[in-house]
């Protein structure tokens, strides 16, 4: 990159902090707006006998709660991930890094500097969680797969997101939406790295056209990331509602875009719920309580991960993160004990959990 693509670069992710905590950039349709979980006045359990094991088969010994990917790339990023990479190894939650893309560069590049890969670094050199790397596909596709496998042993990543953001790409100006040969490149990295590879849209969500395009292919867990909450759309037309009009009205027209997060949960549970080989799914998009992650347990999902809150209580500091972290906690173990489940998993047993609200 030349100095004035880093300044370019570095001001879209200022931006992006900016209008993502924006009331225009959301949807506002978390699951707990379209389902509820159906009361069991009479519990057969203690509230101080639940436990938040996971279902998951990635990550034992941490709880099925992720902070998702947010920001990277820029000065202001260093702290918020900090802060956030602390509050998640203190709580045994799960981190998912926020765009690697700068660090490939420079990877492969061979940046002498490497500015932001050794900010990285120093983060993850004696970091004792669990941290999620998170490129774009169109990353994926452009770059070797040496630079990748690098980055990966260097940042001492336990998994790498693969997020995949065509409507963005497209309504950002400085946008790469070039996504031939995506599938193939995503099947290739699956089968050449050694940690596993998840796919995450960034609030569009998955048809059920596109989660039926993966059988076969070695993931470890698609990450919804369905309509519900933050907008990527609404998002890049806000950055440039006063410089490019056209795109800002297109981004208008696209206000809605997406599948939610519920029908996307609904669709990988038809098409694989009985497969137990089949890669998991994986719950974001909108989760805003405690209760919206039980019902997405509930749903079928593995983990369930939050951006928006997080964002938000990092710019106050790291107490404010813990103290969100409780409150999502408390919340959703609420949530079990009021449906006599005493774990996740048990609540995923039960039949007829769910009501329209």
């Amino acid at each position: 990159m030349s100095q004035e693509d880093s300044q370019q670069f570095e001001s879209r992710k200022k931006d992006h902090i900016k209008w993502s905590l924006d009331s225009e950039s959301q949807v506002d349709l978390s699951l707990s707006q379209v389902l509820s979980l159906n009361n069991h006045p009479f519990p057969n359990l203690d509230f101080e006998d639940i436990q938040l094991e996971s279902p998951s088969k990635f990550f034992n010994g941490f709880k099925p709660l992720m902070v998702s990917s947010m920001t990277g790339g820029h000065d202001q990023a260093f702290k918020i991930n900090e802060d956030l990479m602390k509050a998640c190894e203190s709580q045994k939650w799960l981190f998912a890094m926020g765009s690697l893309r700068r660090e490939l560069e420079e990877v492969t590049l061979k940046d002498k500097e490497q500015k932001r890969l050794i900010e990285w670094e120093s983060l993850t050199k004696n970091y004792n969680g669990v941290a999620i790397g998170n490129l774009g596909l169109a990353q994926v596709i452009s770059h070797p797969l040496e630079s990748i496998k690098e980055l990966c042993s260097r940042l001492k990543l336990s998994g790498l997101y693969v997020h995949l953001n065509p409507l963005q790409e497209v309504m950002q100006p400085e946008g790469t939406p070039q996504f031939k040969g995506g599938l193939k490149s995503i099947e290739t990295l699956c089968s050449k790295l050694d940690i596993p590879v998840f796919l995450k849209e960034t609030g569009s969500g998955f048809s059920k056209q596109s989660l039926k395009e993966l059988e076969g292919v070695s993931l470890g867990a698609v990450d919804v990331s369905g309509l519900g909450g933050t907008h990527w759309g609404r998002v890049e037309g806000l950055r440039f509602k006063d410089q490019d009009a056209m795109k800002a009205q297109a981004s208008r027209t696209f206000k809605n875009w997406g599948v939610t997060t519920f029908d996307s949960l609904i669709s990988y549970k038809e098409l694989y719920g009985a497969d137990k080989d089949s890669f998991e799914v994986w719950a974001s998009g909108g989760l805003r309580s405690g209760l919206d992650a039980a019902i997405g347990f509930s749903l079928g999902a593995s983990i369930c991960g939050y951006a928006k809150p997080f964002m938000e209580a990092a710019l106050v500091g790291q107490n404010e993160i813990e103290n969100k972290m409780t409150l999502i906690e408390f919340e959703l173990k609420t949530a079990l004990f009021c449906t006599n489940s005493s774990c996740i998993i048990e609540l995923q047993g039960q039949e007829g959990a769910l009501s329209w609200v």
